[in-house]
């Protein structure tokens, strides 16, 4: 089947070139992206307050041990 259309080393080819072409393309989207990005606020910047961890339980020293 493939043999016949690209030749015995054809295919391998087009696949390299597709392949490079591809990460090419996304590479250049990616920082297109986040130079159009770098002027405006995150998500996370918009969120009111901190996250706080939860307390750790205070252990009372008058109280009998169990």
């Amino acid at each position: 089947g493939s043999q016949t259309a690209f030749g015995p080393r054809g295919s391998a080819t087009v696949l390299s070139r597709a392949t490079t072409i591809l990460a090419a393309m996304f590479m250049v989207t990616s920082l297109s992206l986040s130079v159009i990005k770098s002027g405006r606020s995150s998500v996370l910047d918009q969120v009111q307050g901190t996250a706080e961890a939860p307390a750790a339980e205070t252990v009372d020293p008058a109280a009998p041990a169990e």
